[in-house]
């Protein structure tokens, strides 16, 4: 969780964008034309932010983070403990369960936020194909949509149980994001509607869907 964090802050850091800025002058033969030639593409404002630099490196390493974290905690909160296992070493899920769900509702937040501001900016096709990591743009949308992903299928293991304690934080969630561009997150939560939502309103589910 110290390396998510460290990324997420060195990620929006200007001064450590301006000195990447200035290694990429140095190291490209073309110098100042080549650099000028791509920030001329997408406007000097964007440069930094959508192709590259600090914001991207970093965007990077916090997703890598978020992945690992996420897998961990999943694995924690839905292994089934013994009884034996509760009272000789620990309550696995019970420890889980609060970091998991604080993870899942950071991660979602920020990419709503930023899908919602910049998603548009970003190259459809990359929207049909989210297993992509995003590393051409320094976006969090595009370098956090496989974490999504991830999530989104972590949430279709929940038992029936997890699903309905957890329905009140975990809906809102669901709902906002069938309007992402993603196919794939898309895909993820009508699986997740026709599912878990269905049987929480006592509905079938409908074949093929």
């Amino acid at each position: 969780d110290a390396s998510r964090g460290t990324a997420c802050a060195a990620s929006v850091d200007v001064d450590l964008a301006l000195a990447f800025q200035k290694f990429i002058l140095g190291e490209w033969e073309d110098g100042v034309e080549e650099v000028e030639r791509n920030i001329d593409a997408v406007g000097a404002g964007s440069y930094d932010r959508h192709l590259g630099g600090s914001g991207m490196f970093f965007l990077t390493q916090e997703a890598d983070a978020n992945r690992s974290i996420i897998q961990i905690l999943s694995f924690l909160y839905l292994t089934e403990c013994t009884k034996a296992d509760v009272l000789e070493v620990w309550d696995r899920k019970t420890f889980a369960e609060p970091l998991l769900l604080e993870r899942i509702s950071d991660i979602l937040d920020k990419f709503l936020l930023s899908e919602r501001k910049d998603g548009h900016l970003v190259d459809p096709n990359f929207w049909r194909n989210s297993h992509d990591t995003g590393e051409k743009f320094a976006l969090y949308c595009t370098s956090s949509a496989g974490v999504v992903c991830s999530i989104l299928k972590t949430l279709l293991k929940f038992s029936s149980e997890q699903f309905y304690s957890q329905k009140k934080i975990v809906l809102p969630y669901i709902f906002a994001l069938v309007r992402v561009r993603s196919d794939e997150i898309r895909d993820h939560v009508s699986t997740i509607l026709n599912t878990r939502v269905a049987n929480l309103l006592g509905i079938d589910e409908v074949p093929g869907v």
